[in-house]
């Protein structure tokens, strides 16, 4: 009893100090999100397109995430950024021959969802035309054709490395250099992008982000010889068969029976069902 206290001891500790390294790992978005208002105030001015920005985080100042993801996604911003102003928002006379409101309106905000964080840079711009995207991607050799493709699919592909459908080319964003740099550096981070738009209407991107890239807990699984490490997360539910649960079937394998669902494994090991 007296090693079993002891052991419970030190395990609380251990998680303790893990609870308290990580803290000191995350930082305020807010602090990121402040940055950008100078740099859209800047480029605003410089482009001659009058743009309202506006930030929004549903919790405010309590919305953290790990300080090196936050310093890595500063760069992906600030090209996004930079390509809605510069590619996405109208001038004032093209915005008022369209029946918009003179000054555009770029939209940078942050949610959870699933266990991630999700920011979103969108605006009312031009928004993507897809017939001009597919023809460039052909024209480069990225594609054979667009026939099979979804909007998603098409948009996608401004992520390639140079690619551009601008005229000319801006100190303000480029020609296309920029985009591949967000996506290489997010899906490092362990994230993924989505791009929608509308032609005429806005575009909006979406990065899906981890919350932290500290050490999460996880749980070792064997399967026959190999072995795998899960994250608790990831797990629906844990459970050791009793051997009359456990059924043979055709003399090939094992299964046993979890609300109703046949579970396929090997009885000397711990079942997992998720």
């Amino acid at each position: 009893m007296l090693f079993r206290s002891k052991v419970s001891q030190i395990g609380k500790l251990v998680r303790e100090v893990q609870e308290t390294s990580l803290s000191l790992r995350m930082v305020p978005l807010q602090g990121t999100f402040q940055k950008m208002q100078r740099l859209v105030r800047d480029l605003s001015r410089k482009s001659g397109k009058p743009v309202t920005f506006t930030t929004d985080l549903p919790d405010g100042e309590d919305t953290e995430l790990d300080r090196s993801i936050a310093d890595a996604i500063a760069e992906p911003l600030v090209h996004m950024l930079r390509n809605a102003i510069d590619h996405g928002i109208e001038a004032p006379a093209e915005r008022a021959a369209t029946g918009k409101p003179a000054q555009g309106n770029i939209r940078l905000a942050a949610h959870s969802s699933e266990g991630n964080l999700v920011v979103t840079v969108s605006d009312d711009g031009r928004g993507l035309n897809r017939e001009k995207i597919a023809r460039k991607a052909i024209e480069r050799g990225l594609i054979e054709s667009d026939a099979t493709m979804t909007d998603a699919d098409v948009f996608g592909l401004i992520f390639a490395p140079g690619f551009s459908t601008a005229e000319k080319v801006t100190d303000i964003s480029g020609r296309g250099v920029g985009m591949d740099i967000v996506r290489r550096t997010i899906e490092d981070l362990g994230g993924r992008l989505n791009v929608r738009s509308e032609l005429g209407k806005g575009c909006t991107i979406e990065l899906h982000l981890p919350f932290t890239l500290a050490v999460m807990d996880s749980m070792l699984v064997k399967v026959g010889e190999q072995r795998y490490i899960m994250p608790t997360l990831s797990i629906h539910t844990s459970f050791v068969p009793t051997p009359e649960a456990v059924v043979t079937v055709a003399g090939r394998g094992e299964i046993v029976f979890l609300d109703r669902k046949s579970t396929r494994l090997n009885s000397s090991h711990l079942g997992i069902s998720y």
